[in-house]
């Protein structure tokens, strides 16, 4: 039986040759703002919620529970949750979701935040990155002090 870690990378292969090998956006974005159709332009399909919010967050992958969403949509925050076929989210690819205006991240553990990203993010206007892990031995806190990027975790 191969490792884990190789069972696992062949099932996301499975999975993204079985639905994504035909993806549409799963949702069109509204071209009502400037920020509203980067994410998919850049090839990235996302989940909008809330689609008029007054605040950007994205989501770089698909979390359990329907909770958490429905705070940031009372929030008022425009949700975009990255449909992405990544097993593990790139950089470039996060930088995409980013765009050229995002006002928070909720990020993964498996996602290496260092001054790469919170550059990105505080240039778009951000201002708040939560890691979705226990710990933060992810996150270069020192990045994004000098990026002025919050940090906070969500276990």
């Amino acid at each position: 039986m191969p490792p884990l870690a190789s069972r696992a990378q062949q099932v996301a292969g499975l999975l993204r040759r079985a639905v994504f090998a035909e993806a549409v956006p799963a949702v069109v974005l509204s071209s009502a703002r400037s920020f509203a159709s980067e994410a998919e332009a850049g090839g990235i399909p996302v989940e909008v919620h809330n689609d008029e919010g007054s605040k950007r967050v994205v989501v770089t992958k698909e979390l359990p529970g329907e909770r958490w969403l429905e705070l940031l949509t009372q929030a008022d925050c425009r949700v975009e949750i990255s449909k992405s076929p990544e097993v593990i989210t790139s950089k470039q690819t996060i930088k995409k979701l980013i765009g050229s205006q995002c006002d928070g991240v909720l990020g993964q553990l498996t996602e290496d935040w260092g001054s790469e990203l919170f550059s990105a993010l505080n240039e778009a206007g951000g201002h708040t990155y939560s890691n979705y892990a226990v710990g933060f031995n992810n996150v270069d806190v020192g990045a994004a002090t000098k990026s002025k990027v919050s940090v906070g975790n969500t276990p």
